[in-house]
């Protein structure tokens, strides 16, 4: 009777024990392994098939570009043809020597980009088949995988005893299945320290590597929008001399050894954690206690698992990319900003051409700082730019990148934090005037006028204060006292509420200090506002007979 209420015992605990087993151990195990071959497809047939629709094994001839492409290509036709007119209309208003031939140049530069436009589809197709070539070579098939180093050393003869290392290897390769037999040799309390740390060394890993395939997922989405946009940037070189086409070069190949920078670390990690398992269970260790080489064994994985999207990272800032997903979903809404403000660009460029061309490229620049959030966050994104760009040609080392980048996230922080207080306050402005308008403190046309002045900015609102300062000196001249005092009234409150939001906004830079910041916006009223004031005081002298005020 004892035997078999053991055995039933026995039987529900295999039956619990397999369901936390393949649910928090061999789940994530399988992950791993899916997520590994998931990098190499990514980073190696997706591009290929998004931007030529073949595979690496088909023929360059079988290719087939996206419509949008093709597209754009006509496009571009159109705005080489503008450009080209652009040059010749310039060309009336030539200096001669004192500066290039604009035809000239444009021809120059058309030659370079129907060679681009033509060329770039080649170009890239051998990129990426040597990136690919690249990729196999370093990701051979003859080094073991992690899920498998990883399981290997949850193995213990100590711990699990019945259970050969051939055991062990045999329940890898039959799905990670552990017969009851097994399951019935283990110690008390051994099943569930074997879920806990598998668990542990498996999801810890899984996460930083999930995480790292979606920055790659980013930086293909980025390279299949470059290449879309291709055709567009082709025509500015006449505009620009070849400027933005350098740039769309830096960008696309940058991102190609991105990702590859991203795989060669996935490959590192395996290397690392393999030498040191071998260390870790060495004879040196033997009499190491059996939490302190689990620990070990911990911190070699999660802390390895971290490090290769640091390895990531040293190769992405040397080159000028993030390898965070947050860098890089704010840099794909940038890139394709950037692309907008690119096809402004090629309008705005073309100067002398007339109003009709510059205002085409300003709205599409305005449509690229709104996809960037606003003039805000275009200032934002430059400065980061900025940074990115004096550690590629080394006027900062790494250290300096990272203070600065440190010091820029915490102006921007507190940039945001001053802006919502200056609409919080905003908003209590117009709370208050509402409710002194409901107790019958201001009438309907003061309260309309006031709130009308709370909705202008400072700017709006100092050439309002000079207006109404020049309408004051005209009183006084003409004798009109008291309409004169009415408006000096009115000028005061703008005054005021000009200093209010002054100090409100002066939190709103990222290269200026508050105090800079008030000091500047106070200088640009300040010899305005002192001549304007000046003009008033002269005036009361004449209507005072030369009596000082």
């Amino acid at each position: 009777m004892a035997g078999f209420i053991s055995e039933v015992y026995n039987k529900i605990g295999f039956g619990v024990f397999n369901i936390f087993w393949y649910l928090i151990v061999v789940l994530p195990l399988i992950l791993i392994k899916s997520i590994l071959i998931c990098y190499q497809l990514i980073a190696i047939s997706l591009p290929q098939y998004l931007l030529f629709g073949i595979g690496l094994s088909e023929a360059f001839e079988l290719s087939k570009f996206p419509t949008l492409f093709l597209r754009l290509l006509i496009i571009s036709v159109a705005i080489y043809i503008v450009i080209l007119a652009a040059s010749l209309i310039r060309l009336h208003f030539w200096k001669g020597d004192n500066e290039p031939n604009p035809v000239s140049v444009a021809l120059k530069y058309s030659v370079l980009a129907t060679v681009w436009i033509i060329g770039i589809p080649l170009v890239l197709y051998v990129f990426n088949l040597l990136i690919g070539i690249m990729i196999n070579l370093i990701t051979g098939a003859d080094k073991e995988a992690l899920d498998y180093q990883i399981f290997i050393n949850l193995y213990d003869p100590t711990r699990l005893k019945g259970i050969s290392l051939k055991d062990w290897q045999y329940i890898y390769e039959n799905n990670y299945f552990l017969k009851f037999e097994q399951y019935k040799q283990l110690e008390d309390g051994r099943a569930v320290e074997l879920i806990f740390l598998g668990s542990l060394l498996s999801v810890s890993t899984l996460v930083p590597l999930v995480m790292g395939m979606l920055v790659v997922v980013q930086k293909v989405f980025q390279q299949f929008f470059l290449f879309i946009i291709a055709p567009f940037v082709a025509p500015t070189a006449m505009a620009d001399d070849g400027k933005r086409l350098r740039q769309w070069g830096q960008m696309y190949f940058a991102k190609g050894f991105s990702i590859l920078g991203f795989l060669v670390s996935i490959q590192v990690l395996g290397a690392f954690i393999l030498q040191t398992f071998k260390w870790v269970n060495s004879p040196d260790l033997k009499d190491l206690h059996i939490m302190v080489r689990y620990l070990l064994i911990l911190g070699v994985i999660v802390g390895g698992a971290v490090a290769s999207t640091s390895i990531s990272s040293e190769v992405a800032a040397f080159i000028g990319e993030s390898a965070s997903i947050k860098e890089s979903i704010s840099e794909t809404k940038g890139m394709m900003a950037g692309a907008m403000a690119l096809g402004g660009g090629v309008f705005a460029a073309a100067k002398g051409v007339g109003k009709l061309m510059k205002s085409g490229g300003g709205a599409l620049a305005k449509v690229g700082a709104a996809v960037k959030g606003g003039k805000r966050g275009v200032q934002a994104l430059n400065a980061k730019r900025d940074l990115k760009a004096k550690l590629k040609k080394g006027d900062i080392d790494k250290e300096e990148f990272k203070l600065a980048k440190q010091g820029l996230d915490a102006k921007v922080a507190e940039r945001r934090e001053g802006v919502l207080a200056a609409k919080k306050a905003d908003r209590e402005d117009l709370k208050n005037l509402k409710t002194q308008y409901k107790q019958g403190e201001i009438s309907k046309e003061e309260y309309k006028e006031a709130r009308k002045d709370l909705s202008l900015d400072t700017e709006q609102l100092t050439k309002k204060e000079n207006a109404l300062a020049k309408q004051e000196a005209k009183l006084l001249k003409k004798g009109n006292k008291e309409e004169a005092k009415a408006i000096a009234e009115r000028r005061q409150k703008i005054g005021s509420l000009i200093d209010k939001k002054i100090e409100r906004s002066s939190g709103d830079s990222l290269s200026l200090s508050k105090e800079q910041k008030s000091l500047l916006e106070n200088a640009k009223r300040t010899t305005k506002k002192d001549a304007t004031n000046q003009a008033i005081i002269d005036t009361w002298r004449t209507v005072k007979k030369g009596k000082d005020l």
